[in-house]
């Protein structure tokens, strides 16, 4: 996505300039929801893994759609739609696989959940790869937390709650900041 210069001016006639942090998840929005719909998938499945079917199904269209989108005044359109919609069809249908019934007794509800964020985090590195290196980082991201979510045992929902205090920390702190810089009025 373009970053777009916004500056505006006061009325004592100082330019003001949206600060960093805001305007760095403003430009990486579509990357955090993605990792947050990841980690609510892997969460999700950890709690009902029979009902969670569908919201993977609903994942797979809707990381496509993303991917899309971010990179829509980038690349060739047709082309993008093509290689986005391969993409992620090959990634619902894997994921498919994991819930046919003769999977049932090789994976536990547990490993299930952690297979298709890996799985996740592949299919969005690979995005990165021929999209944009953002969308790699982000399935960087959601690989490590899927490890972390393994190694730590259950501990998916204390993950995705850390994630959600550090940016509204960063987003309050920016808050804070900028009207530290404001002139009384």
């Amino acid at each position: 996505m373009p970053d777009h210069d916004v500056t505006t001016t006061t009325a004592s006639g100082a330019s003001t300039q949206p600060g960093f942090v805001r305007k760095y998840l403003v430009g990486q929005i579509h990357l955090i929801i993605m990792v947050a719909l990841g980690m609510a998938g892997a969460i999700y499945t950890d709690l009902n893994t029979a009902a969670s079917l569908s919201y993977w199904r609903l994942l797979a269209p809707v990381f496509g759609l993303i991917c899309i989108i971010s990179q829509w005044f980038r690349l060739p359109r047709l082309e993008l739609i093509r290689s986005q919609v391969l993409h992620w069809a090959v990634f619902l249908g894997v994921m498919q696989l994991l819930f046919l019934p003769v999977m049932q007794t090789t994976l536990n509800d547990d490993t299930k959940g952690i297979f298709l964020l890996v799985l996740l985090a592949m299919s969005t590195f690979l995005a990165g790869v021929y999209l944009d290196w953002r969308l790699g980082v982000a399935g960087v991201f959601l690989g490590v937390c899927a490890v972390l979510i393994a190694y730590l045992d259950k501990a998916a929902a204390l993950i995705v709650g850390a994630a959600i205090v550090i940016v509204a920390v960063a987003v309050l702190w920016q808050r804070v900041a900028d009207k530290r810089r404001q002139p009384p009025a």
